[in-house]
């Protein structure tokens, strides 16, 4: 968390970003709601537009973040229809945490 919280102060870029808020408000897949969900909210909706464009050139964790954002309803309108091929190109592209977000989401469906 230390690095990601780091790498937003140190830049604007929107993706490090949304990262840290990420990190800071749902520490884990299972923490919802979120610590601050007003605060992640408010940042997803100045840094998505951003995210997406990275998203849409390839880059992994930009689909992540983006799938995240659509699953959980932040600076979006929740949509897991959405969410869950995106998890799948970012679990693809060897992103970790969406692995496990496709694995929360299958045991979901089956309870």
């Amino acid at each position: 968390m230390r690095v990601a919280t780091q790498a937003a102060r140190d830049t604007s870029d929107p993706e490090a970003l949304l990262f840290a808020a990420r990190i800071k408000c749902f520490p884990t897949h299972d923490s919802f709601p979120p610590s601050d969900f007003r605060q992640i909210n408010q940042i997803a909706l100045k840094s998505l537009a951003g995210v997406r464009e990275k998203a849409d050139h390839g880059d992994a964790l930009a689909v992540y973040l983006v799938a995240f954002c659509m699953q959980h309803g932040v600076g979006v309108v929740e949509d897991t229809s959405v969410a869950i091929p995106l998890y799948e190109k970012a679990a693809g592209a060897g992103i970790t945490a969406a692995m496990v977000a496709l694995g929360k989401l299958s045991e979901n469906q089956k309870n």
